[in-house]
Order: structure tokens, then C-alpha cells, then sequence
């Protein structure tokens, strides 16, 4: 169980970093003129994305056999 936990401890802070480094890219690579445009993409893809995640594993969980494989 100890393991688990420090994988999903590891894994938070990958996801964190990795999150803030794509912002950061975003906004020094905006090829327009307007600030608010990069960081209102980071958000949604950011949202968007998680949403996502949780819909497909929820489904995977519920309707396809081995959930536990998928997962």
C-alpha cells in the first residue's frame, strides 16, 4: 500500500510540473498579441482534460470487462 501511495504522491508532482512548465511554454511561444490568450488555453485544456479522464475511467470501470486491466 505504501507503494501506491508514493506513486500517486510522484505522480502529483510530475503532473504539477509538467503543468507549469506548458503554461510557462505557452505563454513565451503566444503568437498573439493578446496576454490573457495562453493562459486561458492552459486552463481549459487543463479542465477539460482532467474532466475527460474521469468520464473515460469511469466508463472503462462500469462497461468494459477487467476493469482492474484498464485502470
Amino acid at each position: 500500500m505504501g507503494f501506491l501511495l508514493i506513486g500517486r504522491v510522484l505522480q502529483g508532482v510530475g503532473a504539477g510540473l509538467a503543468m507549469g512548465a506548458g503554461t510557462a511554454a505557452l505563454m513565451e511561444n503566444n503568437p498573439t498579441s493578446n496576454p490573457r490568450f495562453p493562459s486561458a488555453t492552459a486552463t481549459v485544456s487543463t479542465a477539460s482534460g482532467l474532466t475527460l479522464a474521469l468520464v473515460l475511467s469511469g466508463a472503462f470501470a462500469q462497461y468494459f470487462p477487467m476493469p482492474l486491466f484498464w485502470s
